[in-house]
């Protein structure tokens, strides 16, 4: 359940502590997902990959039903948080 500023609460993703995710988007520039993959995508940054001037979304899941939504956000951990000590982006936006 996400909280009141936006963000999803801290949760452990295959054993390692997730920091709140803050839609930065790090994940998409850097690699298409197996859906986006699917989907045709091929190349960074994912060509799915939606944002205003501060947020990303995906644009599968936006488009998709709400129930292939739902299993795309489990499958990928969308807004579970991020645990990837190399994610600038996310840093950039946290310290703004």
């Amino acid at each position: 359940m996400r909280g009141d500023d936006g963000t999803w609460p801290l949760t452990v993703i295959d054993g390692r502590e997730a920091k709140p995710c803050v839609g930065c988007g790090f994940c998409c520039k850097k690699t298409p997902c197996m859906a986006a993959y699917k989907e045709g995508a091929t190349e960074a940054p994912c060509p799915f990959l939606e944002s205003d001037s501060v947020r990303h979304w995906c644009g599968l899941i936006r488009q998709a039903s709400p129930e292939i939504a739902s299993k795309l956000r489990a499958g990928l951990y969308v807004g579970a948080g991020c645990c990837s000590n190399l994610n600038s982006d996310r840093r950039k936006m946290t310290e703004s």
